[in-house]
């Protein structure tokens, strides 16, 4: 039996050379018997799956552009929110739905202070009589606080969460969505503010 050769393609099916194999060998992987078509300058032979034959391009097909997805993008997110955010020089933690929830209980409960119960600035015990108001920070320390700044600073919690998730949308729309997603310049800072400041 006489030698058998066969006509290699790469991943995207162009023709990149050929290989004789003794007839005791298998067939080498992404190749077929069938010989491409004579090619002249920058013609390339691409292998057709469906028609079985080689079709012969003017060039190269331009690789396409490497892209994320957006189950990456929502995973990032997530990451990013679990982070926590800085407040006043402080972090402090986001990483479950219970915390995000107590923020939102805290934002509710420092707006009615101050606009039922008029709590005045400096008064830590608007939330409770007997106790002084603090909430905890990352480092486990208890952060005093009076009404006014508990509302800011659950303001930028809210706040900065909105915005990891503008980002997150915004990556989204990019077509294609950039490889470097997890890159900083795309996400909102640590920082955390309740309101929008100007640039």
């Amino acid at each position: 039996m006489e030698d058998t050769t066969y006509y290699l393609y790469d991943y995207e099916y162009i023709f990149t050379g050929q290989v004789t194999v003794p007839p005791i060998e298998p067939a080498p992987y992404n190749s077929v018997m069938v010989p491409p078509p004579d090619l002249a300058g920058t013609q390339v032979a691409k292998w057709n799956d469906f028609s079985f034959q080689w079709e012969v391009l003017d060039e190269r097909p331009p690789k396409p552009i490497p892209s994320a997805q957006p189950w990456q993008i929502d995973q990032e997110k997530d990451r990013r929110t679990a982070m926590g955010f800085i407040y006043d020089g402080k972090s402090y933690l986001t990483e479950t739905q219970s915390q995000m929830n107590d923020i939102l209980g805290a934002l509710a409960d420092a707006t009615a202070a101050i606009t039922v119960d008029q709590a005045q600035s400096g008064d830590l015990r608007w939330a409770d009589p007997r106790y002084d108001f603090a909430w905890s920070a990352a480092d486990g320390s208890g952060v005093p606080m009076d009404a006014q700044t508990c509302l800011a600073f659950t303001r930028a919690a809210v706040r900065r969460k909105s915005l990891l998730v503008g980002a997150g949308l915004a990556l989204k729309a990019m077509n294609p969505i950039p490889v470097d997603y997890m890159d900083d310049k795309y996400w909102p800072t640590m920082d955390a503010t309740s309101k929008v400041t100007e640039t």
